[in-house]
């Protein structure tokens, strides 16, 4: 049983917290890894008070929008422990951006930039779904070519995902 949250704390900057309740008498408060080395922190100021932009995949890891510094804004993935701390893919240099995190199923869907020959090239701003692993992240590039979708997601009934989002028909509601 697990909590997420951001919090900044010398020297660290805004990272992300993990405060563990599954021992029933003490509560522990872990920094689970410095992201973003130094006084900036990798949750930077692209959150409001401590919440996270980010979504629980079924086994209780985190998937979040996170900075290393290097990277830029991208998908992060976490099981509360460093070594299991990792960026899922580089999206787009610097700035894919990803948001809305969402879990459908066995996987976190979000919206981001996406432009990785791994998923094809440029595709837009575009719907990305991951299972936890760089290996099963994967884009949905709804309006083919370089034209990005603008997918919003809208959320889940049964066994489908609603969004958004722009094909050449124009502006759409789309389930997969």
């Amino acid at each position: 049983h697990n909590i997420w949250f951001a919090a900044s704390s010398a020297p660290y900057g805004r990272e992300l917290i993990l405060l563990d309740y599954s021992n029933s008498t003490t509560l522990e408060t872990i920094i689970v890894k410095d992201i973003f080395p130094g006084s900036e922190g990798a949750l930077g100021n692209y959150y409001s008070s401590s919440g996270i932009n980010g979504a629980l995949l079924p086994d209780g890891r985190l998937v979040f929008m996170a900075d290393d510094g290097i990277h830029g804004n991208e998908p992060w993935v976490s099981d509360g422990t460093e070594a299991g701390t990792f960026m899922l893919a580089d999206l787009y240099d610097h700035y894919s951006n990803p948001g809305q995190f969402t879990t459908y199923k066995d996987t976190v869907v979000f919206e981001g930039f996406i432009y990785t020959t791994e998923m094809g090239g440029y595709l837009g701003h575009e719907l990305a779904f991951t299972d936890g692993t760089t290996e099963g992240t994967y884009a949905l590039d709804v309006y083919p070519g370089s034209s990005s979708s603008n997918p919003n997601i809208l959320g889940q009934a049964g066994e489908l995902l609603y969004f958004t989002a722009t094909d050449a028909d124009g502006l759409g509601i789309f389930s997969t």
